[in-house]
């Protein structure tokens, strides 16, 4: 009888973490996010799903959504750098990464810091040699003070 009980709370516990895993949640975004909405990236932060992406084919530009947990509402957010691939620290600062186009760069990743509690946008100084601008997605996590840099197709 031992091992039929423990092999029930197993299948009980088993059951539940399939459960957590099914529930889906629809954002109804018609009425905030354009339609010319193209490739979202989200990161979690202290309630706050954070959508980056970029709108408007003709003359792109960067846009930031913020949707709130607790309150269940959506809000277009002021994005005051370019940026993709957002990370965060999990306490308060989203991390972006951003390409220098200008005539005299060599195409290389800036990590644009984005804290959220006091609203503001910094370019960070950076050590170490960046790496040059990658096709074919990449991704990157941040660990005690650093941020690790994955895969992708160097251009």
């Amino acid at each position: 009888g031992r091992d039929l009980k423990i092999k029930n709370n197993t299948s009980n516990m088993e059951r539940a973490g399939r459960e957590r895993l099914a529930v889906w949640k629809i954002l109804d975004t018609h009425d905030i996010i354009d339609q010319d909405f193209v490739d979202p990236e989200t990161v979690l932060l202290n309630d706050q799903i954070f959508i980056f992406g970029t709108s408007n084919f003709e003359t792109p530009k960067s846009e930031m959504y913020v949707y709130d947990l607790q309150s269940d509402v959506l809000s277009l957010g002021e994005m005051k750098e370019d940026g993709s691939s957002p990370i965060s620290d999990e306490k308060s600062i989203i991390y972006l990464f951003n390409v220098d186009k200008s005539f005299e760069s060599d195409c290389r990743y800036r990590i644009i810091e984005f804290n959220t509690t006091y609203d503001s946008w910094k370019v960070l100084k950076t050590s170490g040699i960046a790496p040059k601008e990658r096709r074919q997605g990449f991704n990157a996590i941040y660990h005690e003070k650093g941020l690790y840099f994955f895969g992708g197709f160097q251009i």
